[in-house]
């Protein structure tokens, strides 16, 4: 049965792409956790954290638990609804078609050397500031963030379900949504926000590196890439990073293109062999095809004959 919900959520995301947020479950879980936050900067340090920590884990706990009973009531009383519910739920957990398309636009906008709208349509990417981006800071900040976003948006969450069920994949995107919320080293949230941020370095630290491994072996597939350069940039700059699990797909998809990606006071990684051209972008892409495309045929053979 998780096959049949695997395939037809992936079914539904190539298709219809993202839910819009108004009938998007895991943004309403992320978001429902703004009411919980607790930024008053007069507080104790330790009472922040200790206030972060107890708020987390009592969040997901009962996430967790209203969800896991949810679906074992509705899988005995009615397999259909059970169904309908796990594929909805499931495919608000990942997103391919409209990461693609996100990347994909950056390449455009640059073709067109309209950098404006390059800049203004990177912050489906990332949440840095844009708004001076050169060109060559626009193609380092993409093709970042399809390595690390591979990782969050696609890779992870399906782990999970592998693992845990929908249950497990729906946990994972609201741990990963909070972190997004609140897991920065920032006077605001440097002691609320610890836990969430250590919370998502631990659900990452497994599914990062395989998301690593789907690209270094894509890299054998893939024109113009080199798997042998993939393989040292990962192994030699996946700690450049200040996140212990982007630097690890970052690194390998970096290194597979033979291009440097920096972002100014935080990171360097690769060996700057080729020019970092928009067409790195487009290569990019074909690397969050076929690591997805690798990442879903084992999954589905798994499902279907236990194969680990």
């Amino acid at each position: 049965m998780e096959l049949l919900i695997l395939f037809i959520a992936v079914l539904v995301d190539m298709v219809f792409g993202e839910y819009p947020p108004k009938y998007h479950p895991t943004v309403w879980l992320g978001e429902g956790f703004n009411y919980l936050i607790d930024t008053n900067l007069k507080r104790n340090k330790w009472f922040l954290f200790l206030s972060g920590t107890i708020k987390v884990i009592l969040y997901f706990f009962l996430i967790a638990v209203f969800f896991y009973f949810l679906l074992n009531i509705l899988k005995i009383i009615d397999i259909y609804l059970y169904l309908i519910l796990s594929i909805y739920l499931l495919k608000s957990t990942f997103s391919i078609k409209h990461f693609i398309e996100c990347v994909k636009i950056v390449h455009l906008d640059l073709i067109k050397k309209d950098i404006n709208l390059a800049r203004e349509d990177l912050r489906n990417l990332v949440s840095r500031d844009r708004s001076n981006l050169s060109e060559e800071e626009i193609i380092h900040a993409t093709i970042a963030s399809a390595g690390e976003n591979l990782n969050d948006s696609v890779i992870a969450p399906i782990f999970y379900f592998l693992l845990f069920g929908v249950t497990g994949a729906v946990i994972y995107r609201v741990i990963n949504s909070v972190d997004a919320m609140i897991g920065y080293r920032t006077e605001k949230y440097e002691y609320f926000g610890k836990f969430a941020a250590r919370l998502d370095d631990a659900v990452n630290f497994i599914p990062a590196r395989i998301t690593a491994l789907l690209i270094l072996i894509s890299s054998l597939f893939i024109k113009k890439s080199s798997s042998k350069n993939a393989l040292n940039i990962m192994l030699r700059d996946n700690g450049n990073t200040p996140s212990i699990n982007g630097g690890w797909p970052m690194a390998a998809l970096a290194g597979a293109l033979r291009i440097t990606i920096t972002k100014p006071g935080y990171y360097s990684i690769g060996d700057n062999i080729d020019t970092a051209i928009p067409e790195k972008i487009l290569l990019a892409n074909r690397f969050i095809v076929l690591s997805t495309a690798f990442f879903l045929i084992i999954c589905f053979l798994h499902l279907q004959y236990g194969i680990n």
